[in-house]
């Protein structure tokens, strides 16, 4: 029932539009949460371009996830850079359709 409630809730993420170019399928996944509430719905996207790793040696592909908790009244959204990334330079734009970048 969890698994359903969870899947349903992130269901309108997928009226959002069209996905960024890259693999444009959004995948499901339930997985543990790290803050002890058990078991999370995720839905999530990797991004269409690769960025370099921390070492610069290899490319990596960030992600997109929107997870859903059950008992929580929200859904999350987090970017995986599959990377460390500093804390001192780093910056973030978001925009929503056709929108302007914040």
């Amino acid at each position: 029932m969890r698994k359903l409630l969870a899947t349903v809730l992130l269901l309108p993420v997928l009226a959002l539009g069209d996905a960024p170019a890259g693999d444009s399928a959004w995948h499901q996944a339930i997985a543990d949460d790290d803050a002890g509430y058990g078991e999370v719905a995720v839905l999530y996207q990797d991004a269409g371009n690769t960025i370099k790793n921390e070492y610069a040696s290899n490319d990596v592909t960030p992600r997109l996830e929107f997870h859903c908790t059950p008992g929580e009244p929200a859904v999350t959204a987090r970017i995986d850079w599959r990377r460390f990334i500093s804390s001192f330079s780093t910056e973030v734009g978001f925009k929503v359709d056709g929108g302007k970048f914040t």
